[in-house]
């Protein structure tokens, strides 16, 4: 949900506090059926005998060169993004090394209670 801060702030509280219940509600949902669902869509295709394989690393760089690319000329000419690009930089950045640590560990760790 993106308002503008001068809108959001003329809101009565309790719009406010609506809005922030609905957002959070929508994406408690939107994420919970992400994680319910994907992994049947997963099995459906692999049941079909489609091979999975990730995209090689060239292809990867190759891919985050040209978006930051995209980002970098983007920012130069647009105040705006560059102020929002500037703070998911930042966030990006931790929690990629949080993910890292965390999340990847427990992906990749093949251990079964």
């Amino acid at each position: 949900m993106l308002i503008p801060l001068d809108e959001w702030n003329q809101l009565p509280e309790e719009y406010r506090v609506i809005i922030e219940a609905a957002s959070y509600g929508a994406n408690a949902t939107m994420m919970a059926r992400y994680d319910a669902k994907n992994p049947i869509a997963l099995q459906t295709v692999i049941e079909s005998g489609i091979e999975l394989r990730p995209f090689p690393d060239d292809v990867m760089q190759a891919s985050q060169d040209a978006a930051f690319e995209l980002f970098d000329e983007t920012a130069a000419a647009d105040d705006d993004f560059n102020t929002i690009f500037g703070h998911w930089s930042a966030f990006r950045d931790g929690i990629t090394q949080w993910h890292g640590l965390a999340e990847t560990a427990m992906v990749s760790w093949t251990g079964r209670n």
